[in-house]
């Protein structure tokens, strides 16, 4: 292949090598010019005697690509013949010189078309595991299956691509897998221009509501910065609860927003907030400050005002899938759901405000997504926010028990259009209904190999709760999980039920369904059965909350050891109850 079709030129370089001795492209070398020139410019140093070096692409500041060494060549570039010779590089000018070495986000957009158009047609994903030693391995002929992206840094005495690319490169990543799965360009990509900006806040700004005031009564006098009013919502915050504290926003500060209570019933009130919250975002990150959204917390278990927490966990997911990257989001939401106190249904005791407090300043120290209670990349327990509609470009599921092998050949998967796995998180209970290690074994060497291949995951569990505390005990089993293992299929329960207790069975799916909705799995829960179970509980009171993956196919569910596709959700057109399912398609 000679250059891609994206080029609006070709400045050829003397200095290659010819062919690539017998390798196939299955890599890509990410490079800065160290310099804030235009592509043309790249292209004439590269024909400069005594160079001695090229890349196959450059991108300058206003996205334009070049090409200096064509795809069937080898350029000179990473220093390294291991690399060169699987890989296409690609330089990218700087928009300032000096550390980080920063690149426009027209530079940004350009190499992510290009990194597109490149893995498109040599049928690859992009992996990226920052892991030198492994690179080294590849370099001297061994596998990318886990990284296929190398760098100048591994193999000379350079920073380059320079800090902002390097660490920018698992986005990258990600955003050309999402465009490759979906086969286009249109999705937006939002990089975090702060990445870094959230490590270690030593002073928090809190903009709230009633229950900021109150929390703030709570725990007293501190170094922290308030902007709090009783009974306002997102008009008060624009108007006077932000601008009383924009001259405050620093590097030195995270800025913890706890509002939405009062602005449940205004017309697409998430969108309002996640779309304000965005754009005090814009420009309080480029200042060095932090960014989070903290979750709207539960009120009554009755509800309050019309108000219920299956509304609040909806309003705190729409609004968690509307922020840019750049917006942390706190969840303390599910972090009190089980035991908040509250005098009225709507505000907090004491003691429950200081855990807030307490669960928002630990999170905002940490910094990181490794944080039980923070997810900064703006998911939640239930995952991040869906940017791949399954639904509409027909893939297929795979699924994975504790006999399935932790290494698949993934690229084979990715050809057959496999764009996910339901795996196999365990059970509590078994057959004789003992009491085992909730966790299957297997699972964090498959989930770790699903995240590598670049397959989305959800779960599945055996539920075989013959009572409401052996139901607590699963949930808070899995939710141990699913705090440090995030996933977006969804959460799937294999259920096992005695036949003749359908009354508790019902109560003990009503539970199941509010504490994986206040995991922050909306519409995102469904039965992984066969019809023949279905008679162990009323699935008429249940079917507006749940999916229903039916397995009648098969004659146990041990069986699913195989690819699913659209059809095998589809019942029998001669079932009489077949009006009554809820059925759905691989990606539900």
């Amino acid at each position: 292949m000679p250059f891609s079709g994206l080029c609006s030129g070709t400045i050829l370089s003397p200095f290659y090598s010819r062919g690539r001795f017998g390798h196939t492209v299955d890599s890509v070398a990410i490079h800065c010019m160290a310099g804030t020139g235009s592509a043309e410019a790249c292209g004439y140093l590269f024909q400069k005697p005594g160079q001695d070096a090229s890349s196959n692409y450059g991108v300058d500041g206003e996205g334009k690509i070049f090409g200096y060494v064509d795809e069937d060549n080898t350029a000179w570039t990473t220093s390294s013949s291991g690399v060169a010779t699987r890989s296409i590089t690609i330089e990218v000018a700087n928009s300032e010189v000096g550390d980080p070495w920063p690149v426009t986000d027209k530079a940004l957009e350009a190499l992510i078309e290009l990194l597109v158009d490149i893995c498109s047609r040599y049928k690859i994903y992009l992996n990226w595991a920052n892991d030198e030693e492994y690179a080294h391995a590849a370099a001297d002929g061994g596998p990318v299956t886990r990284q296929n992206m190398f760098v100048h840094r591994w193999f000379a005495q350079k920073s380059c691509p320079g800090p902002y690319l390097f660490e920018r490169h698992g986005q990258i990543a990600d955003a050309v897998n999402l465009r490759l799965r979906r086969g286009g360009s249109n999705i937006p990509v939002i990089f975090n221009s702060a990445v870094d900006a959230r490590q270690g806040k030593s002073k928090c700004i809190f903009i709230g509501d009633s229950r900021t005031v109150g929390m703030q009564m709570s725990v007293g006098r501190n170094e922290h910065i308030w902007s709090a009013e009783v009974g306002l919502g997102l008009d008060w915050m624009k108007s006077t609860g932000v601008p009383a504290i924009e001259s405050k926003v620093a590097s030195d500060t995270a800025v913890c927003i706890l509002m939405g209570i009062n602005d449940f019933r205004r017309t697409n009130g998430a969108e309002a907030y996640s779309s304000y919250i965005n754009e005090c975002a814009n420009r309080w990150v480029q200042r060095g400050a932090a960014v989070y959204f903290v979750s709207v917390n539960p009120v009554s278990k009755s509800g309050y005002n019309g108000i219920t927490n299956e509304a609040i966990a909806e309003f705190n997911q729409s609004v968690r899938n509307k922020l840019n990257s750049s917006v942390g989001y706190i969840d303390t939401f599910s972090k009190i759901i089980d035991t908040f106190e509250s005098p009225d249904g709507l505000h907090y005791t004491s003691t429950t405000y200081k855990e807030i407090y307490e669960t928002i300043i630990s999170a905002v120290k940490d910094g990181s997504s490794s944080s039980s209670s923070l997810f900064s990349n703006g998911s939640s327990i239930g995952g991040s926010p869906v940017q791949v509609d399954y639904m509409k470009i027909n893939p297929y599921i795979l699924t994975i028990d504790r006999d399935s092998p932790v290494i698949l050949d993934f690229d084979k998967l990715h050809e057959s259009r496999v764009v996910g796995a339901i795996l196999e998180i365990g059970y509590l209970y078994d057959k004789s209904h003992n009491k085992v290690k909730f966790k299957q074994p297997r699972f964090e060497r498959q989930y770790l190999s699903l995240q590598q291949s670049n397959l989305e995951i959800g779960y599945y569990f055996t539920a075989r709760a013959r009572t409401r505390a052996e139901a607590e005990s699963e949930i808070d089993e899995l939710s141990r999980i699913l705090r440090n293992h995030p996933c977006k299929l969804g959460v799937w329960i294999r259920l096992e039920f005695p036949s003749k207790n359908v009354d508790i069975n019902d109560r003990i799916i009503d539970y199941y369904y509010d504490r994986l909705v206040a995991l922050g799995f909306i519409r995102k829960v469904g039965f992984y059965t066969t019809e023949e179970s279905l008679s162990t509980f009323t699935w008429s009171k249940h079917k507006n909350n749940w999916l229903l993956w039916l397995v009648n196919h098969v004659t146990d569910t041990d069986e699913l050891k195989k690819l699913l596709d659209p059809e095998f959700f589809k019942l029998p057109e001669q079932s009489e109850a077949s009006s009554n399912f809820l059925l759905t398609e691989a990606g539900a």
